[in-house]
């Protein structure tokens, strides 16, 4: 597992591979250790509401990565877009 904190200090555990969809924080546990440990990584410029939301586009990339069919549109609301955008950017996701 590893363990994203937050802006605000909240900690979400996130699994291994599905934390490595965002390239920086791939980037991140390669250079500190080895698959299966838990890691925690300090995303102190994201807030807790915004990283929840790229931690649940994680899980959506998850399960529709692999369908050939049409794939729903991914929920974000306007209030949070422009600051989920500049996280998403930020990780590489």
């Amino acid at each position: 597992m590893v363990r994203l904190k937050s802006k605000e200090g909240e900690v979400f555990e996130v699994p291994w591979k599905r934390a490595c969809y965002s390239t920086t924080i791939a980037n991140m546990l390669e250079a500190g250790s080895e698959e299966g440990a838990t890691l925690e990584v300090d995303l102190s410029q994201i807030t807790s509401v915004v990283l929840a939301k790229v931690i649940e586009y994680f899980e959506f990339k998850e399960r529709y990565s692999k369908t050939t069919g049409t794939i729903p549109e991914f929920p974000l609301t306007e209030d949070i877009v422009v600051d989920t955008l500049m996280a998403a950017n930020f990780l590489g996701c």
